[in-house]
């Protein structure tokens, strides 16, 4: 049996006291078996139903620690913005997912894209904001 491999960019990683869940778009009605696999890098695999591998890219670097550390999580399907599903899932620790980390590249090129959308004195502001933001942490 082969998986239908989806990737999936967009999500939210979650967090509520020491609990962590992923939240994404997909409504594919009843969840019967999923399984959770992560490296510890830019990728995690959720295989829904042993017929659907969801490849969740760009996991935040500074999220990535917390991240390999969880044993289980809660996965939010989600549909607009209503919970289609809700569910745990246990974290399987594997060795590597065979993916390129392409973080740095993809967050270079949005930022270029800002820039481009906003001009040059906007995005410097824009810039300015968010770093006072980040130092103030």
């Amino acid at each position: 049996m082969s998986l239908e491999n989806i990737l999936v960019d967009e999500f939210s990683i979650l967090q509520k006291g020491d609990k962590y869940a992923i939240a994404f778009q997909l409504d594919e009605g009843v969840v019967n078996d999923a399984d959770f696999m992560y490296d510890g890098r830019n990728c995690a695999i959720l295989i829904r139903n042993k017929t659907k591998a969801y490849l969740l890219t760009n996991i935040l670097p500074d999220l990535r620690p917390t991240l390999a550390k969880q044993n289980d999580l809660m996965i939010f399907e989600e549909r607009g913005s209503e919970v289609a599903n809700k569910y745990e899932v246990k974290v399987r620790h594997v060795k590597e997912i065979p993916y390129p980390d392409n973080f740095e590249r993809d967050a270079a090129k949005m930022m270029e894209d800002i820039r481009a959308e906003l001009g040059e004195e906007k995005y410097n502001e824009l810039v300015k904001v968010i770093e006072e933001a980040y130092n103030k942490k």
